[in-house]
């Protein structure tokens, strides 16, 4: 594949383009914040041929990257968290036109995690407490983290949306509601990515745990992802697609 990587100047998008040499892919650098001199080109004055487009770059630049890519009809993988209420609209009406893959954190490992701790929660039920706790390099500016939050809402979900998240507790009268999923953030040192899934029970917890090593984990998910969503768009599809739908790939063998 050819991909133009928006925000491939920053940590993830310089272990984006080691992963795609690695891999026989070629990687156009470039930045929505582009000013000359820095190794990038900008993304909309970009004339080379590309299959598609990876943005691991920051929630400001979503409305230049969907621009692109609907202008270009091109497909998307959106790798980037924090997005608002509004980005998540804009997305939806982006995939309307062409095929975007979005997701909080692309680790095969870690999305199957999520799956396992959904099947968890509806086979212990209510009489388990859920808790998330995730870690983090020292520099990472949002809390909680955007697969935290995946997490959360995949749990929510197989309670049938009843749990509302307690980010944290602090105070005298924090004893625990039942309707409640804690997710806890640390911040701290180098870390790449630590996030547990626990289940608290009467008489056994069941913890569910997916360290990151390295930045490498990611950019070879997105990777994937990229090659997936090329083929859906290739194949003439159109629409939003997560990690879910690349590992149901797997599981049927076509991944």
């Amino acid at each position: 594949m050819t991909i133009l990587l928006n925000g491939a100047l920053g940590r993830m998008g310089l272990a984006v383009t080691e992963a795609a040499a690695q891999a026989g892919h070629t990687v156009i650098p470039a930045d929505v914040r582009f000013r000359p001199g820095q190794g990038a080109v900008s993304v909309h004055d970009c004339q080379d041929p590309y299959d598609a487009v990876i943005d691991f770059s920051a929630p400001a630049s979503l409305n230049d990257v969907l621009r692109l890519a609907v202008g270009k009809q091109k497909p998307a993988v959106l790798a980037v968290t924090g997005y608002s209420r509004q980005d998540e609209r804009s997305i939806g009406k982006a995939s309307e036109s062409i095929a975007l893959f979005k997701s909080a954190n692309l680790s095969l490992g870690l999305n199957l995690m999520l799956r396992l701790a959904v099947l968890a929660a509806k086979i212990l039920g209510e009489g388990y407490d859920p808790e998330i706790v995730e870690t983090h390099h020292r520099y990472k500016a949002d809390a909680p983290s955007g697969t935290a939050r995946m997490l959360y809402e995949a749990l929510s979900g197989a309670y049938g949306g009843s749990r509302v998240m307690q980010a944290g507790r602090r105070g005298a009268a924090v004893a625990r509601k039942d309707n409640e999923i804690g997710v806890h953030s640390i911040r701290a040192g180098s870390a790449a990515g630590v996030h547990e899934v626990g289940f608290w029970g009467i008489n056994e917890t069941l913890t569910l745990t997916h360290h990151a090593h390295n930045r490498s984990l990611f950019a070879e998910g997105a990777l994937k992802a990229a090659a997936f969503i090329t083929a859906m768009h290739t194949a003439g599809k159109r629409g939003l697609y997560t990690m879910d739908d690349l590992l149901t790939d797997y599981t049927e063998g076509r991944g």
